[in-house]
């Protein structure tokens, strides 16, 4: 089916249609692949992310995506809505430049309630650079040990807020599975950013918004505008301008009147009729 077509389709059509885009009906070849396919996945719950990641790559186990974690071919950090999620490394510093400033202002209230100013978090930057440099990394709990050791109070959720905004500014990353040199296994190590990521994508807002917005409706859909910009906390002005950057490299569905996006490859499912969820919830092609 041709990019930019516009065609009418049923509930559940579009929800048999995400299956595939979501890679679960013929799933992905790689642990790497899928999390780059998908742009970012949720991650709040890290063996459940696992299991998400692996229910995706057919004939992969646990190891397999903890192999990926701990060769940094997949990454863990907060880059959208101030959720953790599975990322591609070359991905998170662009997508970070566009999410983060909206993120540290919405959270500024809270951080102000904390005690948390620019000094605290330069002060936090310089003791953790300091132990876990040369690839040692280190635990959360290693780090508040540390920042209390610095007169940095890691109580009351300070010390998450302490972290997450370290990471917010692309100076640290969640790095491999601890579990070896005495650390408890079962988290992960914080590692500096630039020691643990050698190679990152360079683009601009625009360009990245609109990549981030193709990612998705390739990944998600069929999927809308407002879809897009509740993931991805970007304002829906933004929003906009990425699809008209990108629409002829996607297909239209029309749903009640609201245009759903997905890719064209994606779309080729409806080539020869309309796929329909039969009672017993299997699929099912019926002539259009």
């Amino acid at each position: 089916m041709a990019a930019s077509a516009k065609i009418r389709v049923t509930p559940q059509v579009i929800g048999r249609l995400r299956l595939a885009s979501q890679g679960l009906l013929d799933g992905f070849g790689s642990v790497a692949e899928c999390v780059s396919r998908m742009g970012a996945m949720q991650a709040q719950d890290l063996p459940s992310a696992l299991w998400a990641v692996g229910q995706r790559v057919p004939g992969s186990g646990l190891s397999d995506v903890r192999a990926a974690i701990d060769a940094g071919t997949v990454v863990r950090s907060w880059p959208l809505r101030g959720t953790l999620h599975l990322l591609a490394p070359e991905d998170l510093r662009w997508i970070l430049a566009i999410t983060s400033p909206r993120m540290l202002k919405m959270v500024a209230p809270r951080h102000r309630e904390l005690g948390i100013t620019t000094e605290d978090t330069a002060d936090c930057r310089r003791i953790a650079s300091k132990l876990t440099s040369g690839g040692q990394g280190a635990t959360r709990e290693e780090l508040f040990a540390a920042f209390e050791d610095g007169g940095q109070i890691t109580k009351a959720q300070r010390g998450v807020h302490l972290i997450w905004s370290l990471c917010q500014h692309a100076w640290f990353v969640q790095g491999p599975m601890a579990g070896t040199g005495g650390k408890p296994a079962g988290q992960q190590l914080f590692m500096p950013f630039e020691e643990w990521i050698t190679r990152s994508r360079d683009l601009g807002r625009e360009e990245g918004i609109a990549e981030l917005f193709l990612r998705y409706c390739r990944s998600h859909g069929p999927a809308t505008e407002r879809d897009f910009s509740w993931w991805s906390q970007i304002p829906l002005a933004d929003v906009r301008k990425a699809v008209a950057a990108v629409r002829g490299q996607l297909v239209e569905l029309v749903f009640r009147d609201t245009s759903y996006w997905l890719s064209p490859e994606t779309a080729a499912m409806l080539d020869d009729g309309h796929l329909v969820a039969g009672r017993n919830g299997q699929g099912r092609r019926r002539r259009a």
